[in-house]
């Protein structure tokens, strides 16, 4: 008998994220983050960039990072270790 697929990995990090000056770029990052399969929900919007909680497998989480924060694999270690635990 086969056992059933495992249920991937899912981890949660927050981070400050430039939303709400631009509506186009807003639309692109959240069909990018729909299509990467990342829920997203803004937690505190008091500072000059909302902080939001992005919740997906590890390995989505590090491609946003680098491709959408510009953010390098040592900074993305330094900053989110749970990503490579």
């Amino acid at each position: 008998m086969i056992p059933p697929p495992k249920t991937p990995k899912r981890v949660k990090i927050t981070k400050a994220t430039f939303l709400g000056e631009d509506p186009q770029m807003d639309e692109e990052f959240l069909n990018y983050l729909e299509y990467l399969e990342i829920d997203n929900r803004i937690v505190e919007s008091s500072e000059e960039w909302p902080m939001v909680e992005y919740e997906g497998s590890p390995y989505d989480i590090k491609n946003m990072l680098d491709s959408r924060f510009g953010m390098s694999l040592s900074e993305i270690q330094k900053e989110f270790p749970q990503l490579f635990d």
